[in-house]
């Protein structure tokens, strides 16, 4: 792919990220002035937050050009898609958020006062306290699986699809993922690299894109706001279109090469 079509393309998927986080903010300005206190609405809004602010931290690499670690950024936005989905649909994410946290907090308080090699084992009275804590909450056992949050929200493809691909592609030390730090000419790695790199920056704008809109649309079935709705499936349809483009251009630049 030519630098002029590239940076073509970058521009285009920059804008619809401008749109659709204007979207995002129209939300924002729907939020309660305070917190509120039912437990749904607390949970709803803060996981809306949470990952408005993920995909602004995407977007701020994506624009420096490090493209592995916002992708590893967008994993973390699925996880609260699908955590906000659930909810949506109205799975008790609160109490199973709360379970989690105490099994947690358990684990690592157990783990610390077994913590290797020994000479960093916490001592004397916070010692005492990880285990006053041990002994005197629940041994609750329970964790959030991921999987199943994007089983209740009604998104185990998008699971397969996006999370398990950002898994392998960026978030874990995989085979695809340390091949990112290598310059391969002719199948043979002759270089490593490092740092910022634009080899895929187009793939992870589409993401942000894509995850903009799962957030929003699991937001807007929980709120059920026709506006932002309609603003949704105008960004999609131009989402669609800019992502045939992509397509196109890729698939010039290999016959090119050939």
């Amino acid at each position: 792919m030519s630098d002029a079509v590239a940076d073509d393309l970058t521009a285009k998927w920059f804008a619809l990220i401008t749109e659709v986080s204007a979207l995002a903010a129209k939300q924002i300005a729907r939020a309660p002035e305070k917190p509120p206190t039912e437990t749904r609405a607390l949970f709803a809004w803060t996981l809306f937050m949470r990952g408005v602010t993920s995909l602004q931290a995407a977007t701020l690499l994506a624009e420096s050009n490090f493209v592995t670690d916002a992708g590893t950024i967008c994993r973390s936005v699925l996880e609260t898609v699908f955590a906000l989905g659930a909810l949506a649909a109205g799975y008790d994410l609160a109490g199973k958020v709360a379970r989690a946290n105490l099994a947690t907090r358990r684990k690592i308080a157990n783990e610390m006062l077994l913590l290797h090699p020994t000479e960093l084992r916490p001592l004397g009275e916070i010692a005492e306290r990880l285990r006053s804590f041990l002994a005197q909450s629940d041994d609750e056992k329970d964790s959030i699986v991921f999987k199943q949050l994007a089983d209740k929200a009604g998104l185990s493809s998008a699971y397969t699809v996006w999370y398990r691909s950002l898994s392998d592609n960026c978030a874990h030390p995989s085979a695809n993922s340390l091949e990112r730090q290598l310059r391969i000419s002719d199948g043979e790695a002759v270089a490593f690299t490092w740092g910022p790199r634009l080899l895929g920056r187009i793939s992870c704008l589409q993401c942000i894109c894509a995850f903009s809109w799962y957030l929003l649309k699991a937001m807007v079935d929980y709120l059920d706001s026709e506006e932002i709705d309609a603003g949704l499936n105008a960004a999609l349809e131009r989402y669609h279109v800019l992502e045939a483009e992509s397509e196109r251009a890729r698939a010039a630049s290999l016959d090119a090469d050939q």
